[in-house]
């Protein structure tokens, strides 16, 4: 059972990556059967929860910058903070629960490390963009290991996420970013497929970003010389006139049909921290992926380069490689293949259940799994 504590008053809505993860632990929590769980939340689109508590935030996100400087020069994300210890005591004696997730990791500073058992998600370490968060990062480091050892297991999405807390091994482990909503096999392969597929929502800078991209260097002209076209899908792709190879679906309810009809899947993501869902949901799907090594950087470990999808790390090498792989059937059939049992072995909501069972029941004493 689940009951969540909301934190999200001053909070901006969440990426639908962010709220595909959190619905893929809260899948895997809810098969813990008699296990009480707290889930400290900030209402992430797509985690389709509903709070039963609710407090504010910490910190205001509209906050000004003198006070956003105040916050990394004390490094208050990582330090405890006991401004909530008396509410977590009141929900204990109306829900005694046996564990707490943390889903992000500006929240970790108030979760009650020292009253339950407590899981906490960093899904990917944030970029360190400004001169001041470069600045700091080797203290606000060492603040967040500190911090982090108080949880009894650490979830980070990466190895070399993990290897940034590796200071007590026991406590990290790997859980890779899904699609909670893609099917639990591949699609069938389909050769008479004549789509590049790129979902994109453009409310997403970097997904617009990339797609003003593609059509600056006529990706569409080049496809249709081919006899394919580029296919763009995603909240605001609408917007875009179509023209020879290329046509917009805009906000799609059915995405099998669009992977279904799709021959490669495009992942041309070159800024944003974290997981990049969508090119696990093509792998999911069971399609071909070329995408920017920045996007496959987010499943290092899981996702081979060169075996399960391909790369790209300079723009110039993207049409060159895009055109090569759509006349060579082969190695398009060669990569659906070996991504798909890549995803069967590890990109997929069965996975992420064994392991935070595994998890919960060594840290909760459990000697056979729950059921």
């Amino acid at each position: 059972m689940i009951r969540s504590l909301l934190a999200c008053d001053d909070l901006p809505s969440s990426s639908y990556g962010t709220g595909q993860r959190l619905l893929s632990l809260q899948r895997a929590l809810a098969k813990l059967g008699e296990c009480r769980i707290l889930h400290l939340s900030n209402n992430a689109e797509g985690s389709n929860e509903a709070a039963d508590y609710r407090a504010p935030l910490p910190f205001d996100f509209r906050a000004s910058r003198v006070a956003w400087a105040r916050r990394h020069l004390t490094f208050a994300e990582a330090r405890r903070n006991d401004c909530y210890r008396a509410l977590f005591q009141r929900i204990r004696n109306d829900y005694p629960f046996d564990l707490v997730l943390c889903s992000f990791f500006r929240n970790a500073s108030v979760v009650p490390t020292d009253i339950a058992p407590c899981f906490i998600d960093l899904d990917a370490i944030p970029e360190r963009t400004g001169l001041l968060t470069r600045a700091l990062w080797p203290l606000t480091l060492r603040a967040m290991r500190r911090r982090t050892q108080d949880f009894q297991r650490i979830y980070v999405i990466r190895s070399s996420d993990a290897a940034l807390f590796k200071t007590g091994a026991r406590n990290v482990r790997i859980l890779p970013g899904i699609s909670a909503t893609a099917p639990a096999t591949p699609l069938p392969h389909n050769p008479d497929a004549r789509r590049v597929l790129f979902i994109a929502p453009t409310g997403w800078p970097p997904n617009r970003e990339a797609i003003d991209w593609l059509l600056a260097v006529d990706v569409p002209r080049a496809l249709d010389a081919l006899g394919f076209e580029l296919r763009l899908v995603g909240q605001g792709t609408e917007a875009f006139a179509p023209r020879p190879g290329l046509s917009c679906g805009g906000f799609v309810k059915d995405l099998a049909a669009e992977y279904e009809a799709a021959r490669l899947v495009l992942c041309p993501i070159w800024t944003g921290s974290g997981a990049n869902i969508k090119l696990a949901e093509a792998v999911q799907f069971g399609r071909a992926v070329l995408a920017t090594a920045h996007s496959a950087a987010g499943f290092e470990g899981f996702l081979q380069p060169g075996r399960d999808l391909l790369t790209f790390d300079e723009r110039e090498q993207f049409l060159p490689l895009l055109l090569a792989s759509l006349r060579d059937s082969n190695r398009l059939r060669e990569l659906e293949i070996n991504a798909g049992q890549t995803a069967r072995d590890f990109l997929n909501q069965a996975y992420i259940d064994r392991m935070v069972a595994e998890d919960a029941g060594r840290i909760l004493g459990h000697h056979e799994p729950f059921r």
